[in-house]
């Protein structure tokens, strides 16, 4: 027989590991550090804001190349 969950419960954390070059996690170590945090942290608050889009910043509309070249020659005629 199978429990059933817990009602109410707090989901539980889960911890992910991953590889860096030493000279990024150098970098990573001196970040933290100014941060008053340990690298374990700071990259969890990193990949949170990343993952809930936090991190993404809107894209700013380009200008169209139709108006640009209508734009040259002053008033759209040859």
């Amino acid at each position: 027989m199978t429990l059933p969950p817990i009602k109410g419960a707090p989901p539980r954390s889960r911890k992910f590991h991953g590889e860096l070059p030493p000279a990024l996690y150098l970098q990573l170590e001196t970040q933290s550090l100014q941060r008053g945090v340990t690298p374990y942290k700071l990259c969890s608050a990193v990949l949170e804001a990343f993952l809930t889009g936090a991190l993404v910043q809107p894209s700013k509309p380009s200008p169209s190349p139709s108006a640009s070249v209508a734009g040259a020659t002053g008033d759209g005629s040859d």
